[in-house]
């Protein structure tokens, strides 16, 4: 009977180690994620408005060519598979971006967690980032990247390794290592783009 647990809880031990061992990719991206990763934005007027405009162009260039499956054009019409950038206000305060998604050209928007979508809505709040002193080029790089990063199926990074999240564009704004500073993906974030999409 010893000799069976000592068995058991050796082969649980080892089994431990190899699952320690697998890294976690899926806790930092969706369940779902858009129809395909290559397709165009579209500027709302409100983006040269608010003088945000190579802000988003920044993300875009960013996050196109880490995966041969990802690359956003620049389009100047909408339509049922472009996705489209805007520059708002939002009185709820500590809000600098968000993304919404649809499926079909439709109203219905979609989960990233429940369904895959076909094109993504996103917005940078210029009221909150200018009150936080946020609005300058690099935190709206910041800002415009990991909202971008969100409609590419990017959650946020949730791992328990400090210096990843404090590398990571991704991490969530209310997270004490979040780095506004960061215009570019981390090695971390790119894996996290190429685990989702392929090389």
């Amino acid at each position: 009977m010893k000799k069976r647990s000592k068995l058991i809880i050796s082969t649980l031990i080892a089994l431990s180690t190899i699952i320690a061992a697998i890294p976690n990719a899926n806790a930092t991206v969706f369940s779902y994620k858009r129809t395909t990763g290559i397709f165009n934005a579209y500027y709302d007027y409100s983006v040269a408005q608010y003088g945000y405009t190579s802000q988003f162009d920044w993300a875009r260039s960013q996050w196109s060519g880490i995966s041969s499956k990802v690359s956003i054009g620049k389009s100047s019409k909408q339509d049922k598979t472009t996705d489209m950038y805007f520059v708002d206000n939002i009185a709820t305060s500590g809000v600098y971006g968000q993304v919404i998604n649809y499926k079909n050209g439709g109203s219905n928007t979609v989960d990233p967690n429940v369904g895959n979508w076909d094109y993504s809505v996103v917005i940078l709040y210029d009221n909150n980032l200018a009150s936080d002193g946020l609005k300058n080029d690099t935190n709206i790089k910041n800002s415009a990247l990991h909202e971008v990063g969100h409609s590419l199926a990017l959650a946020h990074t949730n791992i328990s390794n400090s210096t990843e999240r404090a590398s990571s564009v991704m991490t969530a704004g209310t997270d004490t290592f979040k780095n506004r500073n960061i215009t570019s993906p981390s090695t971390y974030d790119k894996g996290e783009l190429k685990y989702k999409w392929g090389n």
